[in-house]
This record gives structure tokens, sequence and C-alpha cells, in this order.
């Protein structure tokens, strides 16, 4: 037996640090935007329903994001109907983000080639999993949507 120990491509591992590195930044930036996003519905809520400052957290802070976005969306339709189309149109596709976010934040994230990672996702209902591609342009594309629609959220607060 030999006690020779493989070759390691120095290089290959420090291309692969850099793009982890730049994979978890992204991560992290899209997490970060889409917190924003879900106070900034939490802040709209409370807005609506003119509530003190001191009950922010007793009465937005319990609903879970697809809750939030349907309190959201219909109080919001009652205090301003004129705009009830536009405002369940935004929370809809801020749902369809909230999906995005539980892959990335619960999923099981694999390595791949370059920035092609994937998810390793759990369907709770029937058990099974699949593989859901991300790439850092994907997750920087996500962030950017997270801040567009906490943008378009906050114009809620005003009258058309």
């Amino acid at each position: 037996m030999t006690d020779e120990k493989p070759e390691i491509d120095m290089e290959l591992v420090r291309q692969s640090a850099l793009i982890r590195g730049e994979t978890y930044r992204a991560i992290g930036e899209f997490i970060a935007g889409f917190s924003q996003l879900e106070f900034s519905i939490r802040a709209v809520l409370t807005a609506y329903l003119n509530l003190p400052d001191q009950y922010f957290n007793a009465v937005a802070g319990p609903y879970d994001f697809r809750m939030l976005c349907a309190v959201t969306s219909k109080v919001g339709g009652i205090k301003n109907p004129e705009r009830a189309v536009q405002i369940e149109a935004t929370l809809k596709e801020c749902q369809s983000l909230n999906d995005k976010r539980n892959h990335i934040a619960h999923g099981l994230w694999n390595e791949g080639l370059g920035d092609d990672w994937s998810v390793r996702v759990l369907n709770r209902n029937t058990l099974e999993t699949t593989y859901v591609p991300y790439s850092i342009d994907e997750l920087h594309r996500l962030a950017d949507k997270a801040q567009e629609l906490m943008q378009r959220v906050m114009g809620f607060q005003g009258k058309s």
C-alpha cells in the first residue's frame, strides 16, 4: 500500500469557494428582502385598520404569510374598493414569491457545477421530493422582485 495522497486542484477549490460565497450572499439578499416585504404587508394592514403602533405585534404578528396576505387583501379591498383588484393581484404575487422563499429557506441546498444549484424540496402532502434549480442570477431576480413588491404594497397605504 502506498501513502500517496491524491493531488488537489487548489484552483478548483478556490473557484468552488467563490461560487459558494456568491450563492450564499444571493440567498441572504433574497431572504432579507423578503423579510422587508413581509413587514411592509403587516405595516399596511395596521395602517388600513388605523391601529396605534403599540397594537402592531398583537394584531399583525400572529398571521402566517398566506393568512397575512389574505387578510390584508380583504381589508384593503374594503378600504379601497377602487383598487381591490390591484391589491389582490399584488398580494397573490407575494404569495407566489413566498412559495420560492419556502424552497430557499427550508429546502436542502445541493451544490452543482458552477452556479447551477438545486434545492431538494419535500412536499408535505405527498411526501415526495422534487429538485428545484436556482442560479445566482435567479436568486438576485427574486430579491429584486421582493423589493418591487414591497414598493407596490407600500403604495397601497395612500388613496388611488
